[in-house]
């Protein structure tokens, strides 16, 4: 996999500029189709809209000037900190790297374990390798794959057979790894790692060089993660898009959560974890057979999402978290389906996920985690809501007031949403005209999806070439009905809300 190049500062102003000419463009174009009339309902309006908008824009700025401060002033001292450590003491003495390759194309699986093996050569430890693996045939390639890798420093290759889903395949790795430490203890045993990584991602040559070190320099330091690119191998333009400026908003979000030594992800692309944590009875158990509890659907077990259980394992458990940003994981994406349908299956599953994690990590409050992260998880709860406020608003206006509001607002979408396009290209974001139109998508679209998964926790998809239901359908009338009717009673009164909120509609004077 090439090395990840940040387009040259040159390419990334004139994109920049190019976005800030349209949007003025556009403006001005719908400014003079706009009568003189309906400006002084604009005012009006605008306040409404900045009003009810000043929560998501000073925590996006917030998030913005911490992201910020750890990527300009903290990790870079860190980084310093870890290069001037001598060899001798930088790395664990062994590493174990847990991989769930389930029926992986050989273009992945040949590219993964390359990558592996070649990050494993530059780092000066004992590795051992375990694939949980769907077939003997896939266990054949990659046995061969290291065999004829010209790497010396050649790892300890396990495997066992994945047949009932992701995480017991997980949770049955992870126990045969805690037995290989245990009959080979070593007098540093303490410190090992267990990376979890998935089989179709691929690790940049000095991955373990930038992370390892991290564990030695901090005795409280639980896990870490990475900064992550996508590599589409099957898609269209639409779809790589769309993965591009996801992961630069992840980059964002991580480096904000990171200045509190948390994160609220532990991606299982490619995540590391002191041993003594990841082989430890309870983090097993979570990882094979997390559940919720819900009031009318009972226990809700995590068919997906290992890695909501990790972090809230390390979490749980106070554990410091860390995001290395100058760490790059590759996730290779084969993605055939259309663009919407893709957009929707992968937003369920990523949503469902979060907001099943979500709650219990709320519950837990400030006390096992820095009051901003607490702050974060509870803003996961609002962004949903508050996301629709200005459409809705601007909806219900234009219908009871003026269709002119329509204009004012696509204005307004256009200014506040280029300058949250401006705000990644330091990051390396090399800004296009159709990134506008992708805001829309994960703000708008990912709120509807967002508010649909928070009342139909049970229902859990996996998206990998289209969605797909994997609960099971057998529920009783209750269970089937209440879902929608909370859903229906709940969308009403939020128009209910946002009408008199936005004075589409005022209570009658008495």
């Amino acid at each position: 996999m090439r090395p990840y190049e940040k387009p040259s500062a040159y390419r990334r102003l004139w994109a920049c500029l190019t976005l800030g000419i349209f949007i003025l463009l556009v403006s001005i174009g719908i400014s003079r189709i706009i009568p003189d009339r309906a400006w002084d309902q604009f005012r009006s309006s605008l306040i409404i809209i900045t009003g009810l908008g000043v929560w998501r824009y000073s925590w996006l700025m917030t998030n913005t000037l911490r992201c910020y401060t750890y990527l300009l002033i903290v990790y870079p001292r860190l980084a310093r900190k870890r290069d001037r450590l001598p060899d001798a003491v930088k790395y664990p003495r062994r590493v174990y790297l847990l991989v769930p390759s389930y029926k992986e194309s050989p273009y992945n699986t040949q590219n993964a374990f390359t990558s592996f093996l070649e990050a494993a050569e530059n780092t000066p430890c004992e590795f051992v390798f375990l694939a949980s693996v769907a077939s003997q045939e896939e266990a054949n390639l990659i046995q061969e794959i290291v065999d004829e890798s010209p790497v010396q420093n050649k790892p300890t290759l396990l495997f066992t057979l994945q047949k009932n889903g992701k995480r017991l395949a997980m949770g049955h790795g992870l126990r045969v790894l805690q037995n290989f430490s245990n009959q080979n203890i070593h007098y540093d045993y303490g410190n090992d790692i267990v990376v979890l990584v998935d089989g179709d991602s691929c690790l940049e040559p000095d991955v373990f060089q930038k992370c390892l070190p991290y564990f030695k320099m901090n005795p409280k330091l639980g896990a870490l993660t990475t900064d992550e690119r996508a590599k589409v191998l099957t898609g269209s333009h639409f779809t790589t898009r769309w993965y591009e400026l996801k992961f630069f908003k992840r980059h964002l979000n991580m480096s904000s959560h990171a200045l509190s030594k948390r994160v609220l992800t532990l991606t299982g692309r490619g995540s590391m974890f002191r041993a003594s944590l990841a082989l430890n009875r309870e983090f097993i158990e979570l990882v094979e057979s997390d559940h919720i509890y819900h009031w009318l659907f009972g226990d809700i077990r995590f068919l997906m999402g290992d890695d909501k259980s990790t972090l809230y394992c390390t979490l749980k458990n106070e554990w410091e978290m860390l995001y290395v940003p100058d760490a790059m994981v590759w996730a290779m994406e084969d993605r055939d389906t259309p663009f919407f349908l893709l957009a929707i299956g992968l937003m369920r599953r990523w949503y469902g996920n979060m907001l099943r994690n979500n709650g219990r990590c709320i519950k837990m409050g400030p006390s096992k985690m820095p009051f901003f992260i607490w702050l974060a998880f509870v803003d996961q709860r609002l962004s949903m809501w508050t996301t629709l406020v200005g459409p809705v608003s601007v909806l219900l206006l234009a219908i009871v007031h003026t269709p002119y509001n329509i204009l004012f607002y696509i204005m307004w979408v256009l200014i506040v949403r280029g300058i949250q396009l401006m705000l990644l290209v330091p990051l390396g974001l090399l800004v296009r005209i159709e990134d506008l139109f992708f805001q829309l998508i994960d703000q708008w679209l990912g709120s509807i999806v967002k508010v649909h998964s928070l009342f139909h926790l049970h229902l859990q998809t996996w998206s990998k070439k289209g969605a797909k239901n994997i609960t099971n359908t057998h529920r009783t009338f209750l269970q089937t009905l209440y879902p929608k009717l909370a859903l229906s009673v709940t969308g009403f009164v939020y128009i209910l809300f946002v009408i008199f909120l936005s004075r589409a509609l005022r209570l009658p004077t008495f």
